[in-house]
């Protein structure tokens, strides 16, 4: 045998047969490791998204319970200043709960309001909230945003005696307690987790930006999932998108009884150093190096072992 003739090419030879499948190897289980971190990952949000949206439902549900007393036969007979009082006392029950209580009549007018309010009164008959309650017949709720006031929940509760429209009972609920509640989910969120309305505006998010900003629109990766989960009569939805050059992992969940959505939205970036899976790269890396050594190491043993043999004396003659 005879002597490779430059050292560094033998090496190199050597090293890139070791590497390239090794490479190979290591590029798939990588990316194929990222798939399922991704996938993994989504499956958590969306599970936490449906948790709060369930948890939310419920909420409102409790929240709304006093105006069962609303329903009765007995409130809806009753004269308005009668309605009135009840109503205050409704409030004076649920301090922090009830903000106040408007009664409107058939043509969505306001004739009375508890509190001390000196304000006009208002005239209703072509907001959201009483059109949709009084075309469907069945209480109706829409999100008042203000520049100086957290967003306040209206509910509009139809009064009918005897089959006939007579008017409607609009509440105010505060939606503090929901605020502080996204606020505390967003401890264990990979990234912002906020509820948006019907019309796509943040009512509360974990980061606190929807009370510096009230009325702030939701991210358009957010409402394009939403929609399309909406349209295709989902409950719920999850996504790996890229969006303005950033890979984003974004889930959602409809809250029940409403046309309310949660989403948690995070950056893909820096994933796999939160989840723990940044061995990966170190394992590949010092996999590189060590075939890199093992290069020279087998040109130190070709050089040792592979030396031609002395040639015989009568073939030097």
């Amino acid at each position: 045998m005879t002597l490779v003739k430059s050292k560094w090419a033998f090496t190199a030879v050597v090293a890139a047969m070791f590497l390239t499948p090794f490479l190979v190897l290591s590029s798939h289980f990588l990316r194929t490791s990222r798939d399922a971190l991704t996938r993994d990952t989504l499956n958590y949000m969306e599970l936490r998204t449906r948790l709060i949206a369930g948890s939310l439902a419920e909420h409102l549900l409790s929240a709304s319970a006093p105006l069962e007393k609303v329903r009765e036969k007995s409130f809806v007979s009753a004269s308005r200043d009668e309605k009135r009082r009840r109503l205050a006392a409704i409030a004076d029950e649920n301090r922090g709960l009830y903000l106040g209580f408007s009664i409107l009549d058939a043509a969505g007018k306001e004739t009375a309001r508890t509190g001390d309010q000196k304000e006009p009164m208002r005239d209703y008959s072509a907001s959201e909230v009483f059109a949709g309650m009084k075309d469907s017949g069945v209480p109706a709720g829409a999100v008042e945003y203000s520049d100086d006031a957290p967003p306040v929940l209206l509910l509009a509760e139809p009064l009918q005696k005897d089959g006939k429209f007579q008017g409607a009972v609009l509440a105010r609920i505060s939606l503090a307690r929901a605020a502080a509640f996204f606020r505390a989910s967003g401890r264990g969120s990979l990234g912002v987790t906020a509820l948006l309305d019907a019309g796509g505006q943040t009512i509360a998010d974990s980061a606190g930006r929807s009370l510096l900003k009230p009325g702030m629109r939701s991210p358009d990766p957010v409402l394009s999932l939403v929609d399309r989960a909406a349209s295709r009569g989902l409950s719920s939805a999850r996504v790996a998108t890229r969006y303005r050059g950033d890979d984003l992992l974004i889930s959602a969940a409809a809250v029940p009884g409403t046309r309310w959505w949660v989403y948690e939205l995070a950056a893909a970036a820096g994933l796999e150093g939160r989840a723990g899976t940044g061995w990966i790269k170190k394992v590949i890396f010092a996999g590189v190096a060590m075939i890199i050594l093992m290069a020279f190491l087998t040109l130190g043993l070709a050089r040792a072992w592979l030396v031609p043999a002395p040639a015989p004396e009568g073939e030097n003659a």
